[in-house]
């Protein structure tokens, strides 16, 4: 049994608003509170709109909350946050040394394709439409 234009005063538009903030789609909304989805459209569109913005505003807030705070909990909410909204990243730096006059070899494999031919000095080291 779903709900018709006049019980639009039935529909709690705050249990809307946080189902819409946990992610709930508009027609499932409807769906659990028994509505028609076009009714639930015109009487909460306020509430499906910002339930998702005030949603991550609280989750926000409790994270820059942790971050500031202290242990464990506040060093993994600020490197978090700082990846995220200060555009942090981790970064790898390898570094190999090898003896005087000693050449590097790499060899890098992209897909399934065979590594390259090893350079060779007035060999070019590309492959051409007859190599495949």
């Amino acid at each position: 049994m779903t709900a018709d234009v006049q019980d639009l005063g039935l529909i709690d538009a705050a249990k809307v608003e946080a189902l819409a903030g946990f992610g709930l789609t508009a027609a499932d909304i409807a769906q659990v509170l028994e509505v028609d989805l076009a009714v639930l459209e015109v009487a909460c569109a306020r509430e499906l709109k910002s339930g998702g913005i005030k949603a991550n505003a609280r989750v926000a807030e409790s994270l820059y909350r942790k971050a500031l705070g202290d242990g464990r909990e506040a060093v993994t909410a600020a490197i978090f946050w700082l990846k995220t909204r200060a555009r942090w990243k981790e970064t790898s730096v390898q570094e190999h040394t090898l003896g005087e006059d000693e050449p590097m070899k790499i060899t890098v494999t992209i897909g399934g394709e065979p590594p390259p031919r090893p350079y060779e000095p007035g060999i070019p080291n590309f492959r051409s439409s007859s190599d495949t």
